[in-house]
Protein backbone atom coordinates (compact mmCIF):
# COMPACT_ATOMS: atom_id res chain seq x y z
CA UNK A 1 0.00 0.00 0.00
CA UNK A 2 2.84 2.30 0.71
CA UNK A 3 4.33 1.97 -2.61
CA UNK A 4 1.16 2.27 -4.16
CA UNK A 5 1.18 5.46 -2.33
CA UNK A 6 4.34 6.70 -3.29
CA UNK A 7 3.74 6.18 -7.08
CA UNK A 8 0.66 7.94 -6.93
CA UNK A 9 2.10 11.02 -5.67
CA UNK A 10 4.70 11.33 -8.79
CA UNK A 11 4.87 13.99 -11.11
CA UNK A 12 1.85 13.79 -13.40
CA UNK A 13 3.17 13.42 -16.69
CA UNK A 14 5.58 10.43 -14.70
CA UNK A 15 2.15 8.92 -13.49
CA UNK A 16 0.69 9.09 -16.52
CA UNK A 17 3.07 7.31 -18.43
CA UNK A 18 3.25 4.11 -16.15
CA UNK A 19 -0.24 3.58 -15.82
CA UNK A 20 -0.59 3.68 -19.60
CA UNK A 21 1.41 0.38 -19.44
CA UNK A 22 -1.24 -1.39 -17.57
CA UNK A 23 -4.28 0.42 -18.02
CA UNK A 24 -6.89 -0.30 -20.98
CA UNK A 25 -7.35 2.30 -23.54
CA UNK A 26 -10.88 3.89 -22.08
CA UNK A 27 -8.88 3.86 -18.66
CA UNK A 28 -6.05 6.04 -19.47
CA UNK A 29 -8.08 8.21 -22.11
CA UNK A 30 -10.09 9.38 -18.78
CA UNK A 31 -7.40 9.81 -16.41
CA UNK A 32 -5.23 11.79 -19.05
CA UNK A 33 -7.99 14.52 -19.48
CA UNK A 34 -6.62 17.87 -17.83
CA UNK A 35 -6.71 17.70 -14.54
CA UNK A 36 -8.02 14.42 -14.49
CA UNK A 37 -4.94 12.75 -12.88
CA UNK A 38 -4.62 14.73 -9.85
CA UNK A 39 -8.27 14.41 -9.17
CA UNK A 40 -7.59 10.56 -8.74
CA UNK A 41 -4.87 11.41 -6.95
CA UNK A 42 -6.17 13.83 -4.06
CA UNK A 43 -9.29 10.57 -3.64
CA UNK A 44 -6.86 8.14 -3.39
CA UNK A 45 -4.64 9.86 -0.73
CA UNK A 46 -7.77 10.35 1.11
CA UNK A 47 -8.76 7.41 1.06
CA UNK A 48 -5.24 6.80 2.41
CA UNK A 49 -5.17 9.52 4.94
CA UNK A 50 -5.64 7.66 7.78
CA UNK A 51 -3.13 4.96 7.27
CA UNK A 52 -3.20 1.99 4.74
CA UNK A 53 -5.03 -0.43 7.51
CA UNK A 54 -8.81 -0.19 6.18
CA UNK A 55 -7.55 -0.58 2.60
CA UNK A 56 -5.63 -3.93 3.50
CA UNK A 57 -8.63 -4.96 5.61
CA UNK A 58 -10.72 -4.18 2.78
CA UNK A 59 -8.52 -6.34 0.60
CA UNK A 60 -8.41 -8.79 3.13
CA UNK A 61 -12.19 -9.21 3.05
CA UNK A 62 -12.14 -10.90 -0.73
CA UNK A 63 -10.05 -14.35 0.71
CA UNK A 64 -11.93 -14.82 3.64
CA UNK A 65 -15.63 -16.61 3.87
CA UNK A 66 -18.72 -14.57 4.29
CA UNK A 67 -20.89 -15.45 6.99
CA UNK A 68 -23.89 -15.06 4.37
CA UNK A 69 -24.51 -16.61 0.92
CA UNK A 70 -24.76 -14.01 -1.71
CA UNK A 71 -27.88 -16.05 -2.67
CA UNK A 72 -29.47 -14.80 1.06
CA UNK A 73 -29.38 -11.29 -0.89
CA UNK A 74 -32.78 -10.38 -1.91
CA UNK A 75 -32.25 -6.18 -2.95
CA UNK A 76 -32.55 -5.38 -6.81
CA UNK A 77 -29.20 -5.28 -7.60
CA UNK A 78 -27.67 -4.02 -10.82
CA UNK A 79 -23.75 -4.25 -12.20
CA UNK A 80 -22.12 -2.24 -14.14
CA UNK A 81 -19.12 -3.60 -16.15
CA UNK A 82 -16.77 -1.77 -18.95
CA UNK A 83 -16.07 -4.96 -21.34
CA UNK A 84 -12.60 -3.68 -21.76
CA UNK A 85 -12.11 -3.69 -17.18
CA UNK A 86 -8.62 -5.89 -16.14
CA UNK A 87 -9.30 -5.25 -12.36
CA UNK A 88 -12.32 -7.42 -12.31
CA UNK A 89 -12.67 -10.44 -15.11
CA UNK A 90 -15.67 -10.72 -16.36
CA UNK A 91 -15.99 -14.45 -15.31
CA UNK A 92 -15.93 -13.60 -11.93
CA UNK A 93 -18.54 -10.64 -12.46
CA UNK A 94 -20.53 -13.53 -14.49
CA UNK A 95 -20.09 -15.77 -11.34
CA UNK A 96 -20.88 -13.61 -8.71
CA UNK A 97 -23.94 -12.05 -10.92
CA UNK A 98 -25.21 -15.66 -11.38
CA UNK A 99 -25.14 -16.45 -7.68
CA UNK A 100 -27.32 -13.10 -6.75
CA UNK A 101 -31.01 -13.68 -7.42
CA UNK A 102 -31.81 -10.24 -8.16
CA UNK A 103 -29.46 -8.82 -10.00
CA UNK A 104 -28.37 -7.50 -13.76
CA UNK A 105 -25.39 -7.20 -15.34
CA UNK A 106 -25.30 -4.36 -17.90
CA UNK A 107 -22.05 -4.65 -19.58
CA UNK A 108 -20.66 -1.44 -21.74
CA UNK A 109 -18.45 -2.24 -24.61
CA UNK A 110 -14.45 0.33 -25.28
CA UNK A 111 -15.47 0.62 -21.39
CA UNK A 112 -12.37 -0.27 -18.51
CA UNK A 113 -12.86 0.40 -14.91
CA UNK A 114 -12.86 3.89 -14.47
CA UNK A 115 -14.19 5.12 -17.63
CA UNK A 116 -17.23 3.23 -17.62
CA UNK A 117 -18.16 5.16 -14.58
CA UNK A 118 -16.64 8.36 -16.38
CA UNK A 119 -18.18 8.19 -19.20
CA UNK A 120 -21.14 6.16 -18.86
CA UNK A 121 -22.10 8.65 -15.59
CA UNK A 122 -25.95 9.40 -17.45
CA UNK A 123 -26.91 6.00 -18.29
CA UNK A 124 -25.94 4.78 -15.03
CA UNK A 125 -27.90 7.38 -13.01
CA UNK A 126 -31.10 6.59 -14.91
CA UNK A 127 -30.83 3.34 -14.20
CA UNK A 128 -30.13 4.20 -10.65
CA UNK A 129 -33.13 6.64 -10.80
CA UNK A 130 -35.62 3.82 -12.69
CA UNK A 131 -35.49 5.31 -15.76
CA UNK A 132 -35.00 3.17 -18.76
CA UNK A 133 -31.44 1.57 -19.73
CA UNK A 134 -29.60 3.43 -22.51
CA UNK A 135 -29.58 0.09 -25.44
CA UNK A 136 -26.23 -0.64 -25.91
Amino acid sequence: MKLTQRMINRPSDKLLKTVRKTLPAPDYAVLALPGRIERSREALNEGLRSGTRGTAYDLQLYFENWDFSLTEIQMPLTLFYGEEDRNVPLTLVKRTVATLPTAELIMYPNEGHISVVVNQIDAIAKVLLGKDPPSL
